[in-house]
C-alpha cells in the first residue's frame, strides 16, 4: 500500500538512477587490453660436453630460475629500460596520466587544507626511495634518472599484470609461459607496451648470457 501511494516517486527514482548510470557509462572512456605471451626456456647446457646421444645430460629444470624470470619481468629495472628505449616518457598519454596523478581534483582539495603535500615536494627523493635505488644503481646519474622515471613506472605498474600460465587439462599444471597484460585507453599504445616489454626482457636475457 505504501508503494502504491508513492508509485510515481518509485518509478521516477528508478528512471533517474537508470538515466544517470547510462550517462556515466557513456562518458567513461573505453579501456583496451593487450596480451603477450613470453616463453622462458630452460638454461642451456653446453653442447660441447655432449659426446654422444647416450651420454646426453638430462635436463634438470630449476623452478627458482623460472620464478626469478617472473620477478624480473615486472621489476622496476626492466620497466625503466622499456620506458627509455621506447620513449614512453615523451608519450602524450603517459604525460597526461602523470599530470592527472600529480594534480587530481581530490589531491588539490586536500593540498589546499594542508592534508596533502605539494607535487613538487613529493617528487623530491626521500631517504627510503634513495636507499632502495642505491641497491640497484651505482651512479648518481642513474639514481636521478630512476627518480625522474618513477612516475611513469608507477603508471605502467597500475595497469600491468604478469602472471604464469597454468594448464588445467593435464596433471602437471605448470608451464614455462608468462602472460603479460596491459590496459590502456589507446589500443595501439597497450599493444606497444606489452610488445616492448617482451622485446626488452628478451634482449636483457641475451645480454646477460653473452656477458656471462
Amino acid at each position: 500500500r505504501a508503494i502504491r501511494k508513492r508509485l510515481w516517486l518509485v518509478a521516477g527514482i528508478a528512471v533517474l538512477v537508470t538515466t544517470l548510470t547510462a550517462i556515466y557509462m557513456a562518458r567513461k572512456p573505453n579501456v583496451y587490453q593487450a596480451t603477450a605471451t613470453i616463453q622462458v626456456n630452460l638454461e642451456q647446457t653446453n653442447p660441447d660436453l655432449v659426446t654422444s646421444d647416450r651420454q646426453r645430460p638430462l635436463s634438470n629444470p630449476d623452478p627458482s630460475y623460472f620464478n626469478t624470470q617472473l620477478q624480473l619481468l615486472g621489476s622496476d629495472t626492466i620497466l625503466r629500460r622499456v620506458i627509455k628505449e621506447h620513449s614512453l616518457d615523451t608519450n602524450k598519454t603517459f604525460q597526461a596520466a602523470k599530470a592527472e596523478s600529480s594534480s587530481g581534483g581530490v589531491r588539490s582539495m586536500l593540498r589546499a587544507i594542508g592534508l596533502a603535500s605539494d607535487p613538487k615536494e613529493s617528487e623530491q627523493p626521500n631517504e627510503e626511495f634513495s636507499s632502495s635505488l642505491n641497491s640497484e644503481l651505482v651512479s648518481a646519474d642513474e639514481i636521478a634518472e630512476a627518480i625522474r622515471l618513477a612516475p611513469y613506472v608507477d603508471i605502467i605498474k597500475k595497469n600491468l599484470s604478469v602472471e604464469p600460465v597454468r594448464e588445467s587439462r593435464v596433471t602437471v599444471k605448470d608451464t614455462r609461459l608468462i602472460q603479460v597484460t596491459f590496459r590502456n585507453n589507446d589500443p595501439e599504445l597497450a599493444a606497444f607496451v606489452v610488445n616492448g616489454l617482451g622485446e626488452t626482457f628478451a634482449l636483457s636475457n641475451q645480454e646477460q648470457r653473452s656477458g656471462t
